[in-house]
């Protein structure tokens, strides 16, 4: 199985996004147990177009390991009727996870509950790798509000962040 994920993702580097989905899916069936494979296999088709296929091996994981708060993270993702109850799992289990935190915030500014939205924004800042995405949805917020001092400083520091994408 090591074998095969290891392949996987020597083809995935490669481009060639379909013989690493083969081969995920070859280690998921020799060990269906293995929550780290399904989960990569998972992402895997998330980002390359197969939400459905990605749907099943996450509620998958999900039931193999209810006290593990990725699974539910990453089904969160771009389902708006089911992501406020798996968010709130996964922070239940998990309340430091920068991606959840970062998903729930991002939940409830369309939910209009900006006051929750930015604190959550900022609870997650410290914990993520690149925080730029969390500092221009909040700079985006205070724009709104007619707080531009507080954007402008934002935006400016995540112009400067050497992390921060071109765009």
């Amino acid at each position: 199985q090591r074998q095969l994920t290891q392949r996987a993702r020597e083809a995935q580097d490669q481009g060639d996004v379909s013989q690493a989905a083969d081969l995920l899916t070859q280690a998921v069936n020799a060990d269906p147990r293995n929550c780290e494979t399904r989960l990569e296999l998972s992402e895997l088709l998330l980002e390359h177009g197969s939400p459905d296929a990605a749907t099943q091996h996450l509620r998958r994981v999900v039931a193999q390991n209810p006290d593990d708060p990725r699974g539910y993270v990453r089904l969160a993702q771009g389902r708006d009727a089911e992501a406020e109850s798996l968010l709130r799992t996964a922070l239940e289990l998990d309340p430091g996870n920068p991606t959840g935190l970062l998903l729930f915030a991002q939940w409830l500014e369309k939910q209009g509950e900006t006051g929750q939205a930015l604190e959550t924004y900022y609870r997650a800042i410290p914990l993520l790798g690149n925080p730029a995405e969390a500092e221009l949805r909040i700079a985006a917020i205070k724009l709104r509000a007619g707080q531009n001092t507080q954007a402008t400083a934002l935006l400016r520091g995540v112009v400067e962040n050497s992390q921060a994408c071109p765009a």
